[in-house]
């Protein structure tokens, strides 16, 4: 008998499963002997949530490990062979429609401490799964935030295939 994994299968399921979630609200460091929590208590974990759902697939070699920052997760990304989009007009669906799981990047936003970049994953018909800073868990979404949030780059890898 064979067994082959279904490695992209098993990708989108588990970004589809993580929807409610609370394993990604908290990530605490010991900063100057004071605990602090990085993560907020889940309102600014998009990058926690999202780099290690792609470090949970070592086979893909999608990332070399989880990350606290959208920044560091996009170098991350780069650096094991994400190709970048970025947009500089509206977004094209048919770009995307062809590439479930693939990361998108919206414009900074704004929430009650300042900006925030926001980082999450495309599954299809204009839906998006990221992670949310008002329920603190990941969520299902319209892509643009229902025309609310710009997309501004999309991130693809090629080891992502049927």
């Amino acid at each position: 008998m064979s067994t082959t994994q279904l490695l992209y299968k098993n990708y989108l399921a588990v970004i589809r499963n993580s929807i409610g979630t609370k394993i990604y609200k908290n990530f605490f460091v010991l900063e100057d002997g004071v605990e602090i929590d990085v993560m907020k208590d889940g309102s600014i974990s998009c990058a926690f949530y999202l780099s290690n759902i792609l470090h949970m697939f070592p086979n893909l070699n999608l990332i070399k490990s989880p990350h606290a920052t959208v920044k560091s997760t996009i170098n991350d990304m780069l650096s094991s062979g994400w190709e970048e989009t970025e947009l500089k007009d509206d977004i094209r669906l048919e770009v995307l429609e062809n590439k479930i799981g693939a990361v998108i990047r919206w414009e900074t936003g704004f929430g009650d401490d300042g900006a925030h970049e926001h980082i999450g994953f495309y599954m299809g018909n204009e839906i998006a799964i990221s992670h949310s800073d008002k329920v603190k868990t990941p969520t299902e979404h319209h892509f643009t935030f229902n025309g609310t949030r710009k997309i501004t780059n999309i991130y693809w890898h090629r080891n992502l295939k049927n």
